[in-house]
C-alpha cells in the first residue's frame, strides 16, 4: 500500500518483493527495486532491515525509520543514450516535483543511521564510448542521520570502504554530504587507503543543465588541508606513473574539473621533491580538446628522475633526458604546456650551474629532438660534468638562441651572444662574442675572444657531421699565453701570436688532406723570441700516394712521400732493422708500404720545443723504407747538436741495411760529455750471418791523448734475447794499454731481455800486462743483483783522474760485490792497496773493508795503514750518501803518521808540511767539509810559510787541537831553519772545503826571523826581518794583514 502510494504521488517505481513485520515494530523488506524512468534497476537491496515509527505517516510520505541495515545492494546510476540527466537525478526531482495538492509537504525520509553492507556501484553513460565510468564494489559504512527532504538529500558518511575498478582499495571515506538541486557539498572529507591520507572540503555548483555537461559547465571549489597521496595509489588510477614516492600537500581548487586551477600548492615528497606554486589544467579531461597546463612556479626543487615519477606523461616527456646530468635542481618561473609546445621562462640552479631561460620549445612530442626558439643564460654551469668532458669546466654566456635537439649528437641550433666564461683545461675565458651555427657536429660562424690571455678573431667552419671531417677557417691570434691557459706549460713564459689558414679534409693523419698556412708567428719564452715568417704544409694523395710537404725558412723544408700509414711508420721501420736476424718475430704491418723522406730542419723549431736540444741549421735527414723489402736507407747530417749538456759536432750516419759492404758509417769530430769527450769518432757496421759487427776508433779524455780502438757485435740468440758483446780491443789511458777479450774465449759479453728487464754479465776481462779487472753478474728487474768486481795488480793511477794537490799511487787489489735479494741489500768491498804513496810520500800498505748496512746508500767502513809494522792509521765509522750532502761519521787513530805527504794540500799558505802525528779525531758531517775533533801531537814537526819564505821547526813535542774547521796551535815553539831564532805560535788556521783559508796567528818572541823575501813587481812587502815583540798575522790567506807591536832587529 505504501510503495502504490508514493509511486502514484511521485510517479516513481518502487517495488518491494516481501515484508516482515514483527510485534515489536521492526520490518524487514526483502527484494527492494527502485526503477528508472525507463524501468530499469536503479537501486536494488537484497535486504533491509529497520524499525517503523509511525505508519501512518509512511502513507503520507513521512517516511522516519530507526536505525536502518542494507545487505548486499546494487546501485545503477545511468546517463541514457541522448539524454544529458543521470537516472538518480531524475529520480530525486520526482520528490520535489509539486503534486497535484500544491499544499501538501514534500517527501521526506529520515533515518539515524544506515549501516551498509556489500553495497555495488556502477556509473554508466551511454554517450560515451566507454560505457562504464567507474565502479566500486563491496561497499560498506554507516550514513549517518540521512535524510530525503523533497530533492534534497543530506547525510554524515562515515568509515565507508570499498574497491573500485582500478583495483584501489579505500579504507576509510568520511565526509559530511549535502545534494540540492544547485549545488553538492563534501565538507570535513577524508578519504584513505593504506598508504594515503586526503582531507579536505569539496563544493560543485551548477545550474540543472549544467550537469549535462559536468566536466566543463560545473564549478568546483575545494581546500585540501595537509594529507598525503601514493604514488603506488596514483598509479592504479593512472598508469603512466612510475616510483614509489609518497607526497605531502596542501592546496586550493576552484575552476570546472576541464578547466582547474590549483592555488597555493605546497607539495613536498619523501624523495626531495618540492613544488610551491599555482597551476591550471585547461582540457584535463578531454585531451582531444587540446591540453594546457601553465605553472607559476616559486620554487621547484627534484631530480630528473624523482621528479618524473610523479607527473604525467604529458608533463613529464616534456622534460629533456638530459635533465638528467642537472643531478638536483631548483627551478622558479612561469611554464605554459599544450600539445604543441612548451614555453618556458624560468631559472634554474642546479648542482652543475644555473640556468636562465625563455623559450619556445615546439615538437614536444619528441623532445630530445624539439625546435626551440628564444633566449638562454647560463651562470657557472659545468658543461664538462654535462658531457662527460673532465677537460671542460663552468660556462657561462647569454644570448638567442634557435634550432633543435637537446642531445649533443643533435643539437642543431644558432648562437648569437656572449660567453662571460669558459672554463677549459683549468683557465678561465672571458670577453667572447659568438655568431655561429652548430648542426650535426658542424659549426660555421664566428668567435671574437678579448680574453687577458687570449685575443683572436676566427671565422670559418668546424665540419665533424660526415664520415670525412672538413675544417676551413681563418684565425687571427693577436696575444695567446700558453702557459697562463695551461696550453702548454713547460716554459715558465711562453706567448704566441700570429695568423693561421685551414683548408684540410680527413679525420687523422691518415687521411687528412689540404692546406695549413702560418704567417707572422711569433713564440717568446723565458729564454729569447723566436720568429717564423711563413709556414705551409701540404698534405695529397694521389692513386694512392700519399704526400706531405712542409715549406718554411724557419723551421723546415721538406717532403714525405709514399704509401703508408702513420701507426705503422715504426713497426716497419724496426721490421726492416730487425729483418737481418733469421730468428727475428715480425710486427704484423700492412702489405705494399714504401717511404721517401728529405728534410732540412732549422734550429728554431727545435729549439722551441726542446730547449736542452740546439741544432745548427742545415741539418739534414733525408732515407727511404721499402716495408715488403725490409730495405731502410737513412743519412743524417748536421755541422752540431747540443742536447742536455753533451754536444756532438759534424755528425754524419749513414745508414743502409742492405749494403754488402757496411751497413752503417757514424762520423763526429767531437762527442763532450758531462763525464767523457771524445774525438775523431769513426764507427762501422756489417751484418753478417744474424750479426751486428760494429768496429769504432775515437780518441778520448780532455786533451784527446787516450785511444780506443774497441770492436762488439750484437745479435740475437735463439730464446730470442739480445746478445751484446766486445771482440779483442784496446784502449790507452795513462799510457797503459788496457786489452778487452785478451784470451779470446767469446766470455765478455752481455745476454739481456730489455721487457723482462734482466741482464747477465759473463766474464769480462780487462788486462794491462799484470794489472787485472774481471766483471760478473746478472740483474733480474728491480729486486734481484748480484755483480762482482775483482782486481789484480792494478795501479792507482792507471785509472784515478788528477786530484789538484794530491797524487796518489799504489798497487789496487781486491774485490767488490753487490747483492739485492727481495730488497735487502748486501754491498761489500774488500780492497788492499800496496805500497801506498800520497804525493810520492810511501806511506805503508792501505786496506779497506766497506759492508753495506743493508743499503747501496749506507756502508761501514774499516780502514788501516801499517807502514813497517806499524799502524799508523786506523779508522772505522759510516759513509751515508742517501741525502743530496753525503755524511761521515768516522774515528780516527793516528800512530808516528808522517804529515809531509800532505804539504801541497797547503798550496800557497803553509808547505813543507814535516813531522809526525799521533792522536785520536772524530770526524762528522758533510763529507765535503766536516767537523773534526781531537788532539794532535807532533813530533818533529815543521813548516814553511811561503808568503813570508819563513821555514819554522817545532821545537819539542807540539799540541794541535782540531776543533771543527779550524787547527789550534797551543803555544808551539818555533825554531826557524835559516837563523835559528826562537819565538811562540799561537792561534788557528781555518778552512772552507778545504779551499778557502784563513789565518789567525800569534807570534810573541825575543828575536825571531819574521821576513825573508825578494823584491817583486808584485810584492806588498820583501826584505830580511827579524823581530822582537808580537805580531798577529790575520785574514784571508790573499788578504793577510800583518799588526806588529815591537822592533826590528
Amino acid at each position: 500500500m505504501a510503495t502504490h502510494k508514493i509511486n502514484t504521488e511521485y510517479g516513481t517505481d518502487l517495488l518491494i518483493k516481501k515484508v516482515d513485520l514483527s510485534f515489536l515494530g521492526s520490518v524487514q523488506l526483502r527484494g527492494i527495486e527502485i526503477r528508472d524512468h525507463h524501468k530499469d534497476t536503479l537501486i536494488f537491496v537484497n535486504r533491509l532491515s529497520t524499525s517503523l515509527l509511525n505508519a501512518k505517516k509512511i502513507l503520507d510520505g513521512d517516511v522516519k525509520l530507526k536505525n536502518i541495515r542494507l545487505e548486499d545492494a546494487h546501485f545503477y546510476m545511468k546517463t541514457y543514450k541522448n539524454e544529458q540527466e543521470d537516472n538518480l537525478t531524475i529520480f530525486i526531482d520526482r520528490f520535489g516535483e509539486s503534486s497535484k495538492d500544491s499544499l501538501k509537504p514534500p517527501f521526506v525520509l529520515e533515518t539515524s543511521k544506515i549501516a551498509v553492507s556489500n553495497l555495488n556501484y556502477q556509473l554508466i553513460n551511454e554517450n560515451d564510448q566507454q560505457k562504464i565510468k567507474y565502479q566500486a564494489f563491496n561497499i560498506s559504512g554507516v550514513l549517518q542521520d540521512f535524510s530525503i527532504v523533497g530533492p534534497e538529500v543530506k547525510s554524515e558518511i562515515r568509515g565507508l570502504s570499498f574497491i573500485d575498478s582500478s583495483g584501489l582499495g579505500i579504507t576509510s571515506f568520511s565526509t559530511d554530504f549535502e545534494y540540492t538541486l544547485s549545488a553538492m557539498h563534501f565538507q570535513n572529507t577524508s578519504l584513505k587507503t593504506l598508504n594515503s591520507s586526503i582531507d579536505g572540503d569539496v563544493l560543485f555548483t551548477y545550474k540543472r543543465a549544467d550537469l549535462a555537461d559536468f566536466n566543463n559547465k560545473v564549478k568546483v571549489k575545494a581546500a585540501f588541508r595537509k594529507s598525503t597521496f601514493s604514488i603506488r595509489d596514483f598509479k592504479k588510477l593512472y598508469s603512466e606513473l612510475s616510483g614509489n614516492d609518497l607526497l605531502i600537500f596542501t592546496a586550493n581548487a576552484s575552476g570546472t574539473l576541464n578547466n582547474l586551477k590549483i592555488q597555493n600548492l605546497e607539495l613536498t615528497s619523501k624523495k626531495g621533491v618540492e613544488i610551491f606554486g599555482d597551476l591550471s589544467f585547461k582540457h584535463f579531461v578531454n585531451f582531444d580538446s587540446g591540453f594546457t597546463f601553465k605553472a607559476d612556479l616559486s620554487k621547484l626543487s627534484a631530480t630528473y628522475s624523482d621528479l618524473k615519477s610523479i607527473l604525467p606523461n604529458i608533463l613529464g616527456n616534456t622534460m629533456p633526458s638530459e635533465f638528467s646530468r642537472f643531478g638536483r635542481f631548483s627551478l622558479n618561473g612561469l611554464i605554459k604546456v599544450t600539445p604543441e609546445q612548451v614555453n618556458a621562462n624560468v631559472k634554474i640552479a642546479s648542482d652543475i650551474g644555473s640556468v636562465v631561460s625563455n623559450l619556445t620549445i615546439a615538437n614536444i612530442d619528441n623532445i630530445d629532438f624539439a625546435t626551440y626558439k628564444g633566449d638562454i643564460g647560463l651562470v657557472n654551469f659545468d658543461i664538462g660534468a654535462f658531457f662527460n668532458n673532465p677537460l671542460f669546466h663552468q660556462l657561462s654566456l647569454k644570448g638567442a638562441v634557435n634550432g633543435s635537439g637537446f642531445k649533443l649528437e643533435n643539437i642543431n641550433t644558432s648562437f648569437k651572444g656572449v660567453v662571460s666564461k669558459f672554463d677549459f683545461k683549468d683557465y678561465a675565458y672571458h670577453h667572447i662574442n659568438a655568431n655561429g651555427q652548430y648542426q650535426n657536429n658542424k659549426f660555421d660562424g664566428e668567435l671574437s675572444v678579448d680574453d687577458e690571455n687570449l685575443k683572436m678573431n676566427f671565422k670559418g667552419l668546424a665540419d665533424l657531421s660526415s664520415a670525412i671531417h672538413k675544417f676551413d677557417f681563418d684565425a687571427d691570434i693577436s696575444l695567446l699565453n700558453l702557459q697562463k691557459t695551461n696550453l702548454f706549460t713547460r716554459d715558465s713564459i711562453a706567448l704566441l701570436k700570429g695568423k693561421i689558414v685551414i683548408d684540410v679534409e680527413g679525420n687523422s693523419f691518415e687521411n687528412i688532406v689540404g692546406n695549413a698556412f702560418f704567417k707572422d708567428v711569433f713564440y717568446t719564452n723565458q729564454e729569447e723570441e723566436f720568429t717564423f715568417k711563413e709556414f705551409k704544409v701540404s698534405s695529397s694523395v694521389i692513386e694512392d700516394i700519399k704526400r706531405i710537404e712542409v715549406e718554411s725558412k724557419d723551421i723546415a723544408n721538406g717532403y714525405l712521400s709514399g704509401k703508408f700509414t702513420f701507426s705503422e711508420l715504426l713497426p716497419v721501420a724496426q721490421n726492416a732493422l730487425g729483418s737481418i736476424y733469421t730468428n727475428y718475430q715480425p710486427y704484423q704491418v700492412a702489405e705494399n708500404q714504401f717511404i721517401d723522406f728529405n728534410f732540412t730542419v732549422y734550429n728554431q723549431i727545435v729549439h722551441v720545443f726542446f730547449p736542452e736540444i740546439y741544432i745548427d741549421d742545415q741539418t739534414k735527414i733525408k732515407g727511404k723504407i721499402v716495408a715488403d723489402k725490409n730495405q731502410l736507407k737513412l743519412n743524417i747530417t748536421s755541422p752540431r747538436i747540443e742536447a742536455y749538456g753533451n754536444e756532438v759536432k759534424d755528425v754524419r750516419l749513414l745508414t743502409d741495411n742492405q749494403n754488402t759492404l757496411y751497413n752503417t758509417s757514424l762520423t763526429a769530430s767531437k762527442l763532450n760529455t758531462k763525464y767523457y769527450s771524445l774525438s775523431k769518432l769513426n764507427l762501422l757496421n756489417r751484418t753478417e750471418n744474424d750479426t751486428l759487427y760494429f768496429k769504432s776508433v775515437f780518441d778520448g779524455g780532455k786533451l784527446s791523448k787516450e785511444a780506443f780502438n774497441v770492436d762488439f757485435y750484437y745479435t740475437i740468440n735463439p730464446e730470442g734475447k739480445s746478445v751484446l758483446a766486445f771482440q779483442e780491443s784496446t784502449f790507452n789511458i795513462k799510457d797503459n794499454v788496457w786489452k778487452i777479450h785478451p784470451n779470446k774465449t767469446f766470455t765478455d759479453k752481455i745476454i739481456f731481455d730489455l721487457k723482462a728487464g734482466e741482464f747477465d754479465f759473463s766474464e769480462f776481462q780487462i788486462n794491462s800486462e799484470e794489472q787485472q779487472i774481471t766483471f760478473t753478474g746478472s740483474l733480474k728487474g728491480n729486486t734481484e743483483k748480484a755483480l762482482r768486481a775483482d782486481f789484480s795488480q792494478v795501479k792507482l793511477e792507471s785509472f784515478l783522474p788528477q786530484i789538484d794537490s794530491l797524487d796518489l799511487k799504489g798497487v789496487f787489489s781486491g774485490n767488490v760485490d753487490f747483492l739485492q735479494q727481495k730488497g735487502v741489500y748486501s754491498p761489500v768491498a774488500s780492497i788492499l792497496i800496496q805500497d801506498f804513496e800520497i804525493n810520492n810520500v810511501l806511506q805503508g800498505d792501505l786496506a779497506l773493508n766497506i759492508i753495506g748496512d743493508n743499503s747501496y746508500e749506507k756502508y761501514n767502513v774499516d780502514l788501516s795503514l801499517n807502514s813497517e809494522k806499524v799502524k799508523s792509521i786506523a779508522a772505522s765509522g759510516s759513509l751515508d750518501f742517501s741525502s743530496t750532502r753525503p755524511l761521515i761519521e768516522l774515528n780516527v787513530f793516528l800512530e808516528d803518521f808522517h804529515l809531509n805527504a800532505f804539504s801541497p794540500l797547503g798550496k800557497d799558505v803553509l808547505s813543507s808540511l814535516r813531522g809526525t802525528a799521533s792522536g785520536a779525531i772524530k770526524v762528522t758531517g758533510f763529507l765535503g767539509n766536516p767537523d773534526m775533533q781531537g788532539i794532535l801531537r807532533l813530533k818533529k814537526a815543521g813548516m814553511l810559510f811561503p808568503y813570508l819564505n819563513v821555514d819554522y821547526n817545532f821545537d819539542g813535542e807540539s799540541v794541535v787541537i782540531l776543533d771543527g774547521q779550524s787547527f789550534f796551535f797551543d803555544k808551539i815553539n818555533l825554531l826557524d831553519k835559516k837563523f835559528n831564532t826562537k819565538g811562540v805560535l799561537d792561534g788557528r788556521i781555518s778552512h772552507l772545503n778545504f779551499e778557502l783559508w784563513e789565518l789567525e796567528l800569534n807570534i810573541d818572541t825575543d828575536n825571531l826571523l819574521i821576513l825573508d823575501t825578494q823584491n817583486t813587481d808584485d810584492a806588498l812587502y820583501y826584505g830580511t826581518g827579524f823581530f822582537k815583540g808580537s805580531t798577529s798575522i790575520t785574514g784571508l790567506t790573499d788578504q793577510l794583514t800583518i799588526d806588529v807591536n815591537g822592533s826590528t832587529q
